[in-house]
């Protein structure tokens, strides 16, 4: 598939998983003694709306592409991000596309069983778990001993600070493990 058709169609889906992720933050009750602008609500709902803004850019990018007539013109244009990458690193080979790639699906994977069991095992371990996740992810190199304490300890330090934030500073109430 060309890069022209593949950003018109992960344009729209981006747009539509922004739209349904919306959607799903209707169901978040207000609690009564926070003011309803500044609700539980209030971040899901700014993130849903950061997500169709990337889908829209990145559809209006893919229309524009296949406006052009010449098909030299839209093959040798590069996104921001490949020509950074391709600038400090040359030039990649399918194996690091598709091992970029991967890394894409993982870290989405990651994000949604976060979501999942965040009512479940409560917000700071499922933070604590989700932060680790994704140092080890991200990182460049395969992460060594010392490496996977220092990701422990700052995603520990993290999760709790991100709680007491919450909790204690703006008054939310966030999930609780079930067994608490």
């Amino acid at each position: 598939m060309k890069r022209k058709v593949k950003d018109i169609v992960v344009g729209s889906v981006v747009i539509a998983f922004g739209v349904f992720y919306f959607t799903q933050t209707l169901g978040i009750r207000k609690i009564p003694f926070i003011d309803p602008i500044v609700g539980s609500a209030l971040f899901p709902r700014i993130i849903a709306g950061i997500i169709v803004l990337c889908g829209i850019a990145i559809l209006v990018n893919g229309i524009k592409v296949m406006r052009k007539d010449t098909a030299s013109v839209a093959a040798s244009k590069k996104t921001l991000m490949e020509a950074a990458d391709e600038a400090e690193n040359g030039p990649a080979t399918e194996a690091q596309k598709r091992k970029g790639n991967i890394k894409v699906a993982l870290v989405l994977v990651s994000f949604a069983l976060y979501a999942f069991f965040m009512d479940k095992i409560g917000f700071a371990a499922a933070s604590f778990v989700y932060l680790v996740s994704q140092m080890v992810l991200m990182s460049q190199e395969r992460p060594t001993k010392k490496r996977m304490v220092f990701y422990v300890i700052l995603s520990a330090v993290l999760a709790a600070a991100i709680f007491a934030l919450f909790r204690y500073g703006f008054g939310l109430i966030l999930p609780k493990a079930r067994w608490f």
